[in-house]
């Protein structure tokens, strides 16, 4: 067997496929483990994380590595599932933008619901998840949102308000937690020592 045979065969045994993995626009949601991976990021879907507030998300999720989500985050994922409206203006945390979605472009926020996850989904689809980093100190956070109605879907990245503390909870609002895309320490060490055993060989 050759080197970079040995390589590929570890690769594959240290990466299972998963057989429950939905993708849109270069992000993908793995429905066993609830996380959605796209630019560098991982993102906890956000219906897992419904009716907590912030500071019981992150006591449960940041030892590992989740943290909130940030302004310039939030509007990346926009831009990527909305790129037909400018979110940039968002970037300030004290505006917001909401528009509607046309009926063209519905798989768009079809795909957004089913990437990032529906709140609250009873003939009614929504989501909505908090997020920011209070940059002003004003003890209030921001949301991004989106509702199917009965015309065209409706999406939205709030300016921070006073509803929005860190202990506010609600039964259909999440919490925007991303972090970077760990490396399987297992996988990782194999590699390594694979390497190191067989790069002699490699040389002659």
């Amino acid at each position: 067997m050759s080197f970079k045979t040995l390589l590929l065969v570890l690769f594959c045994i240290g990466n299972p496929a998963s057989a429950a993995i939905i993708s849109h626009y270069g992000y993908s949601y793995d429905s066993t483990t609830s996380i959605t991976t796209g630019d560098g990021l991982q993102w906890l879907h956000w219906d897992v994380t419904a009716g907590m507030s912030i500071d019981q998300a992150l006591a449960t999720y940041s030892a590992d590595g989740w943290h909130l989500a940030g302004n310039s985050q939030v509007v990346n994922i926009m831009q990527v599932f909305f790129p037909m409206y400018n979110w940039l203006p968002t970037l300030d945390e004290n505006t917001r933008l909401g528009v509607f979605v046309s009926v063209a472009d519905t798989d768009y926020y079809r795909h957004f619901g089913q990437i990032f996850g529906l709140t609250f989904n009873d003939g009614f689809s929504w989501t909505t998840a908090l997020f920011g980093h209070d940059e002003d100190s004003d003890g209030y956070y921001r949301s991004v949102w989106g509702a199917y109605t009965d015309y065209e879907p409706v999406v939205a990245i709030e300016g921070d308000i006073q509803d929005y503390t860190r202990d506010y909870q609600a039964s259909d609002v999440g919490i925007a937690l991303v972090r970077s895309i760990p490396i399987s320490e297992p996988a990782s060490l194999s590699l390594m020592l694979l390497i190191g055993l067989f790069w002699p060989f490699k040389k002659r």
